[in-house]
């Protein structure tokens, strides 16, 4: 398998040197050059009115959030109830999910039963 992988990418790499260099490239400015086609002038649409956009100016970005956080739960267990959408902006402190408690209530009522049956020491008299 790993061989014939291998020889598809032999043959690959070899079928791509044999093409022609000048069609791989952008095409040549300066003087000498062979002048660009002219490109086609197309008109504005007047579908919508512009009067309540402000600018007409428009370019490419990347926006960043100020804060991220992952959020993890202290438990584990089954979530049982959801309370905020996914993505939905959310505030500090605010409840996102239920988690499914039984298994902790129980484990606690063990821990306090345990807790019952220690002795505990008689005070010393004086």
């Amino acid at each position: 398998m790993r061989i014939s992988k291998s020889i598809a990418l032999a043959v690959a790499l070899l079928a791509a040197c044999g093409k022609d260099p000048a069609t791989q490239l952008p095409p040549a400015t300066g003087p000498g050059a062979a002048p660009l086609p002219v490109l086609p002038v197309v008109a504005a649409s007047a579908a919508a009115p512009l009067s309540a956009i402000t600018s007409v100016r428009r370019s490419t970005g990347t926006l960043l959030p100020h804060a991220e956080v992952a959020v993890v739960a202290r438990a584990r267990g089954v979530i049982v109830a959801l309370a905020v959408d996914v993505g939905a902006q959310v505030k500090k402190g605010q409840t996102l999910f239920r988690v499914d408690d039984r298994e902790a209530e129980l484990r606690l009522a063990q821990a306090r039963t345990q807790l019952a049956r220690v002795p505990r020491p008689l005070p010393k008299l004086v």
